[in-house]
């Protein structure tokens, strides 16, 4: 309710298409947010699928490819727009790229931040997503492979910075990208990669 009052009403004065990514620890929960969402001029949803499942005691979603697929049929049964799954980059992903295509999932995302820690001092260890640059590699693979056993849509995420980034994940089979961690760095910074992209191929 808060996102929809103070930042949503926003983004729709955009000339742009908007999706919501939402995150739930129970199919219930993320239904409850699609139900939320049914009403506003929004063109899509993205199924964040790397959050905790805490009724079956906290294993992340993507290691139940099973559930995924309940989850996503609960969500057609109340969402006709266009729907996409941001898949885990570690669990059961070649699975439930399986699932999705069959389930006449709109697109994949590939792919979510990757477990990782580290060590801040002695006693200190901080346990978290890793992003950016560092990831790009890993995901990429991903996206190459998946994208020839699979046909469904994939959009490329991680670790995008420029425009070769983008021209890589294309090369890979992406049909599209998102761009995360860049924009902590250079909010101009999609911007400035269709400029470059469009003086590149003459657009």
């Amino acid at each position: 309710k808060e996102f929809k009052k103070n930042f949503l009403k926003k983004l729709l004065t955009l000339n742009t298409e908007i999706f919501v990514n939402l995150y739930g620890e129970t199919i219930e929960e993320f239904c409850l947010l699609t139900e939320e969402l049914k009403s506003e001029n929004i063109a899509g949803i993205e199924l964040n699928i790397s959050c905790p499942n805490v009724e079956k005691g906290g294993i992340s979603f993507a290691f139940q490819p099973e559930l995924i697929k309940e989850l996503i049929l609960e969500i057609k049964k109340i969402w006709d727009k266009k729907l996409w799954v941001k898949l885990s980059p570690v669990g059961f992903v070649f699975d439930i790229a399986k699932i999705c295509e069959d389930l006449g999932v709109d697109a994949i995302v590939i792919a979510n931040t990757y477990p990782g820690l580290v060590v801040i001092e002695k006693n200190k260890i901080l346990k978290g997503g890793v992003s950016g640059p560092a990831i790009k590699p890993l995901t990429l693979r991903l996206v190459y492979e998946i994208s020839k056993k699979f046909s469904i849509p994939i959009i490329g995420c991680g670790g995008i910075m420029n425009a070769k980034d983008v021209e890589d994940y294309f090369l890979c089979g992406a049909k599209g990208v998102q761009i995360g961690t860049a924009f902590l760095v250079d909010p101009e910074i999609p911007k400035k990669i269709i400029k470059e992209l469009e003086k590149k191929w003459g657009m």
